[in-house]
């Protein structure tokens, strides 16, 4: 007795990985293959680390704070190298990362939401073998998007800065602010419209199933706790795009407008 499961797909994602690492490599050369030792060691502090710690019975918002520091330091440090630019970055990205934070707690506690909005929170709270609290699994999960996309801006802020530092010496405080931010004001413009749609993306057959509602109004939609989520996931997200700017600008105007900081 068989019957039908799956199809096969472990060799074409491993073709497909492959040539993501290929890609990676010739384009990014040694920053890339260093960015994809980064990804890997973001997995395995996710999958082997938080995931162990969160079935275990431990604070899943707690876990993810501790573990959140844990992959910027790492991965940046991998990834870009040590280097003062390196650590202006890294400094930017944990001081966005605690607005972040607790812009998610405010976001998620005046919501009223209790991270039950999707079906998968549901069967976790229906298996007896592991205990996790759903609203901090949500604020977990908020919290490792909103870092996802902060190393971007951080790090590229940082290098427009610095080049800026370069071209012209003599550059002040203020005209070194001024030009990273307005890199920044044209680079964050995307960067939110590319979250939000990522994340449109990734709900798109629900999306598409809720359009078909019928007669319920939009606001009931709306209301619902998935929409909510959704919604604060991707607003506490874009907010701390627009938060890293200017701290990740001050931090590196101020480090590069200093002769012996620029000299050591």
């Amino acid at each position: 007795m068989y019957y039908f499961q799956e199809y096969y797909r472990l060799p074409a994602l491993i073709i497909s990985f492959v040539l993501f690492v290929l890609l990676g490599g010739v384009i990014g050369r040694r920053r890339g293959i260093m960015s994809l030792f980064g990804l890997v060691l973001s997995i395995v502090i996710i999958a082997f680390v938080m995931f162990p710690l969160m079935v275990s019975g431990w604070n899943a918002f707690s876990v993810s704070v501790i573990g959140s520091f844990l992959i910027a330091g790492s991965t940046i440090l991998i990834a870009h190298g040590y280097c003062r630019r390196t650590l202006l970055a890294l400094l930017a990205t944990c001081i966005t990362l605690v607005c972040a934070i607790v812009m998610a707690v405010v976001a998620v506690t005046l919501t009223r939401l209790f991270g039950l909005g999707s079906e998968e929170s549901v069967f976790l709270q229906l298996d007896p073998t592991i205990h996790v609290d759903p609203r901090g699994l949500l604020l977990a999960g908020i919290i490792i998007g909103a870092l996802g996309v902060l190393d971007d801006v951080t790090t590229t802020q940082v290098a427009a800065v610095e080049e800026v530092r370069k071209a012209n010496p003599s550059s002040t405080f203020r005209q070194l602010y001024s030009a990273g931010v307005s890199v920044g004001r044209e680079h964050v413009a995307s960067m939110i419209n590319t979250l939000v749609l990522a994340y449109v993306g990734a709900s798109l057959p629900l999306l598409l199933l809720f359009s078909l509602g019928g007669d319920v109004p939009a606001w009931v939609t709306l209301n619902s706790a998935f929409f909510a989520e959704e919604i604060v996931r991707t607003l506490v997200g874009s907010a701390a795009l627009l938060l890293a700017v200017p701290i990740a600008t001050f931090l590196a105007a101020y480090g590069f407008s200093k002769r012996s900081f620029v000299a050591a």
